[in-house]
C-alpha cells in the first residue's frame, strides 16, 4: 500500500471539504438554513447524500467480514437498508415533507399535541444516534490500525476536519460534501473492480461452509436497519430539507438501488479472500484481498474510498444528531436569530469532540451499533408510523406503544438475550397501539 497516496487522497477530499464548509456558511441565516438547508435540496442532492450516509462503514466493512464467513448472505444488511428506502419511498418519506417538521421527535408535538412524548423521543434519538457516532468513531480507528496507520493522530485529524465543514456549514456542507465523497467512493470502486483478476470468478471455488451460512441472523439483519432507516432522524432530516415532497420518493429508489449495487463489490471480495483461504490477522478483509490481487496503487484508492464512506456517514449522523439537541429543546429560544444560530453551531462542536474522545474508551463496533438501533425502534417505531399512516390516532397510543416497546426492551437489554428481542419489542408495542386505537378513544383523554 501506498501511504503518501492514500493521505494524499484523503488529506486533499477532507481538505476541499472544509472549503465547501467555508462557501456554504455564507448562506446560513437560521436554524432552518442551518439543520435543514432552507428546505431547498434538489433531487440529486437528496439522492447523494442518502447514499452517501447508507455506505458506510457498516454496509463495506461488515458487509466484507459477513460475506467472509457467510456468503451472499452477508447482503442481507445491505438489502435491509435498502429496503428501509423504498418504504419510505412508498409515502413515508413524503409524508415527512408535508408535516413541515424540523425533526422526528417534533411529530409527537404536531400529531398527539404532547410535548411530553416529544422529549422522551428526543432523549432517545440522542442517546441512540450518540452511541451510534461513537461507534462509526470507533470503527474509523479500527479501520485506520487494519491497515498500518497505528498513530491516532490521523484518526484525530480526519475526525476534527469533519467537525469543522459540519459545524460550519451546516446541512448544506454535509450535503455537499457528501456528493464529493461519494462520487469518489463510487470512481475508487470501479477502479478496483477493473483490476482485479476475473478469471478467479471461475477458477476459485467459493463455497462457504453451509453451517456457517445457515447460522446467519438474517431475519436481524434485513429488518433491524430496515426498520431504523424508515424512522431515523438522518433520513428523516432529508426528507424535511427536500425542496418538494415529490422528489423524496425517487431519491429514495434511486439510492436504494445503487446501494445494493455498491455493496455488491466488498460482498463479492469476501466470498473470493474465504475461496482462496486467505488468512485475516486483525486487518481488513477487504484490504487484504485487495492488496493481494492488485496493486498498492489501487489498494490506496480503495483504501482512502472506504474511509470517505466511513466519514461520509460520521458527518450525517452528527449534524442530525446536532437538530435533534438545538431544535427539540428551547435552551436558546430568548436569543436572536444569530446567537441561536451560533449556539447550535457550539453543540455541533461539543457533540463531535464527544463522540471522538469516547470512541477511545470503546473497542466494539456492532454491539453498540446493534443497541443504538434497537433503542429508537423498540420505543419509537410504532407511534411514529401510526403518526404518518393514520389521520388523527390517540394520545393514549401513543403513550402505550412508547412504553411498553421501552419496557420490553429495558427488559431484554438487562435480562435476556434473545436473538430476535427487537421484533418482539415492535410486536409486542403494536399490539398496544391496535388496541388502544380499537378501545381506548371511547373514555376522555386526561393525558398530557
Amino acid at each position: 500500500m501506498n501511504y503518501f497516496l492514500f493521505f494524499a487522497l484523503s488529506g486533499l477530499i477532507l481538505g476541499y471539504s472544509i472549503v465547501i464548509g467555508k462557501q456554504a456558511s455564507k448562506g446560513i441565516k437560521n436554524d432552518s438554513d442551518y439543520f435543514l438547508s432552507g428546505r431547498n435540496l434538489s433531487f440529486f442532492k437528496v439522492f447523494m447524500t442518502i447514499l452517501a450516509t447508507q455506505l458506510g462503514g457498516g454496509a463495506i466493512i461488515g458487509t466484507a467480514e459477513a460475506a467472509y464467513s457467510h456468503g451472499w448472505k452477508a447482503l442481507s444488511y445491505s438489502s435491509g437498508i435498502a429496503l428501509g428506502l423504498i418504504f419510505l419511498s412508498l409515502g413515508l418519506g413524503a409524508k415527512f415533507r408535508k408535516m413541515n417538521v424540523s425533526t422526528v421527535p417534533e411529530i409527537f408535538k404536531k400529531t398527539y399535541k404532547s410535548d411530553t412524548l416529544r422529549t422522551f423521543a428526543s432523549l432517545l434519538y440522542i442517546l441512540s444516534m450518540f452511541l451510534l457516532l461513537v461507534a462509526i468513531g470507533v470503527s474509523a480507528r479500527k479501520f485506520a490500525l487494519s491497515i498500518g496507520a497505528n498513530s491516532n493522530i490521523a484518526f484525530v485529524v480526519f475526525w476534527t476536519a469533519i467537525i469543522i465543514y459540519t459545524t460550519t456549514g451546516g446541512l448544506n456542507a454535509v450535503t455537499k460534501t457528501d456528493i464529493l465523497q461519494i462520487i469518489f467512493v463510487l470512481v475508487a470502486f470501479s477502479i478496483t473492480f477493473a483490476f482485479l483478476p476475473h478469471k478467479f470468478t471461475t477458477e476459485v471455488p467459493l463455497n462457504i461452509n453451509p453451517t456457517l451460512a445457515t447460522n446467519v441472523p438474517w431475519i436481524n439483519w434485513l429488518i433491524i436497519p430496515c426498520l431504523s432507516n424508515m424512522i431515523g432522524q438522518d433520513m428523516a432530516q432529508r426528507c424535511f430539507a427536500a425542496r418538494s415532497h415529490k422528489s423524496v420518493p425517487y431519491a429514495m429508489v434511486f439510492a436504494a438501488i445503487l446501494l445494493v449495487i455498491a455493496t455488491s463489490l466488498p460482498t463479492y471480495l469476501g466470498i473470493l479472500a474465504r475461496g482462496i483461504k486467505m488468512p485475516v490477522f486483525g486487518s481488513s478483509v477487504l484490504i487484504e484481498i485487495v492488496s493481494s490481487l492488485t496493486n498498492p496503487y489501487v489498494t490506496s484508492v480503495f483504501a482512502a474510498a472506504i474511509l470517505m464512506a466511513i466519514l461520509s456517514t460520521a458527518d450525517s449522523i452528527l449534524c442530525a444528531l446536532s437538530s435533534n439537541i438545538s431544535l427539540d429543546f428551547d435552551f436558546f429560544k430568548n436569543s436572536t436569530t444569530e446567537k441561536t444560530t451560533k449556539s447550535s453551531k457550539l453543540v455541533t462542536i461539543i457533540v463531535g469532540m464527544s463522540a471522538m474522545i469516547c470512541s477511545f474508551f470503546a473497542s466494539e463496533v456492532i454491539p453498540i451499533m446493534i443497541v443504538s438501533y434497537e433503542i429508537t425502534i423498540s420505543a419509537l417505531f410504532i407511534p411514529i408510523m401510526g403518526a404518518l399512516i393514520l389521520k388523527s390516532p390517540d394520545i393514549r397510543s401513543a403513550y402505550g406503544a412508547c412504553f411498553t416497546g421501552f419496557g420490553v426492551f429495558l427488559y431484554f437489554a438487562l435480562l435476556s438475550s434473545y436473538e430476535y428481542r427487537t421484533i418482539c419489542c415492535v410486536l409486542l408495542s403494536a399490539l398496544v397501539f391496535i388496541f388502544s386505537e380499537l378501545f381506548a378513544r371511547k373514555k376522555p383523554s386526561i393525558l398530557p
